[in-house]
């Protein structure tokens, strides 16, 4: 826990900040490749943030240093639980920090992907594991973060699409 506000200094970037000038980036964007809704969903994403972040750790902000997979991990357990958001919304945001995420990354203000070994997926993409053999080389795809090839033959199941993976 912090008793002192935090003031960066330039190299100590933190996720608020980050996430503010995406917020306003994608504001003036709008109606120029990108809609309302998007900006929308970053407005309560931000919200959604800070108040993790008060919730967690009682400050409104932290260094992106501190960003890291228990701070995912918490962040993924307060929207499913306070904020008793429902799958499929909650990867949303999660997709929406990970942009944040990938921002800090690429400009080089943080040095590891806190999301890397994170994995949230939307609902009605159903995965089934199943055996499935004799599959042709497109119906394969490889992972390269986990190391291993995908066999799948896509079928539909009361109107969702379902990836039937051995």
């Amino acid at each position: 826990m912090y008793d002192i506000e935090i003031v960066p200094k330039v190299a100590e970037k933190t996720i608020l900040e980050i996430f503010k000038t995406h917020k306003l980036e994608v504001e003036s964007l709008i109606g120029k490749g990108f809609a309302r809704g998007t900006y929308d969903r970053y407005e309560v994403s931000y919200q959604h943030t800070e108040a993790f972040m008060l919730w967690k750790y009682n400050v409104k902000d932290v260094l992106l240093n501190q960003v890291n997979h228990e701070f995912v991990t918490s962040y993924d357990y307060f929207l499913r639980s306070v904020q008793s958001c429902a799958n499929n919304t909650t990867v949303k945001y999660i997709k929406n920090f990970k942009k944040i995420v990938l921002i800090a990354l690429a400009n080089g203000w943080l040095e590891k992907n806190p999301l890397k070994q994170f994995f949230a997926g939307i609902g009605f993409w159903i995965l089934a594991y199943l055996i499935y053999r004799n599959v042709k080389n497109e119906n394969q795809v490889h992972n390269r973060q986990i190391g291993i090839t995908l066999h799948f033959q896509p079928i539909l199941v009361m109107g969702y699409g379902l990836w039937v993976m051995g």
